[in-house]
């Protein structure tokens, strides 16, 4: 995991980012990046400490794997969307960049949610007994 991190930061740092609409991808995934690899360390940490607090955790991390990738994806598609602009299939690769940019400013924002939830919402899943639920 932390291989694929490192991969995603560093390309989405090299990512040309010509249209505003693709700067603006690219900064919401690597913010997403940063959330992602805390939320890692975290899980990691409980892991290693309490396995049952890591269980507790780990459908969250999963989902907040799943919309960080998205945004990473969508940020590689802006940018080479945004490099054909110019050809014959304007109209396909303009709506590639604004959904890309939908996904960055109304998808990608769950993250800061569900990062949340790893970095601090295990011990109320611990801590609930099975009957209350």
């Amino acid at each position: 995991m932390k291989g694929l991190l490192a991969d995603m930061s560093r390309e989405l740092q090299q990512l040309e980012a010509q249209a505003p609409a693709t700067a603006v991808t690219r900064k919401a995934a690597l913010e997403a990046v940063g959330l992602l690899e805390d939320a890692t360390d975290t899980l990691l940490q409980a892991l290693a400490s309490r396995p049952d607090t890591a269980m507790a955790i780990a459908v969250p991390y999963l989902m907040l794997c799943g919309y960080v990738i998205g945004g990473w994806l969508m940020a590689r598609a802006s940018a080479i969307a945004a490099r054909n602009l110019a050809g014959p299939d304007r109209s396909f690769y303009e709506s590639k960049v604004h959904t890309a940019r939908f996904y960055a400013e109304q998808v990608l924002p769950s993250a800061l949610a569900l990062a949340r939830i790893v970095q601090s919402g295990a011990e109320s899943v611990v801590q609930t007994e099975a009957a209350l639920i």
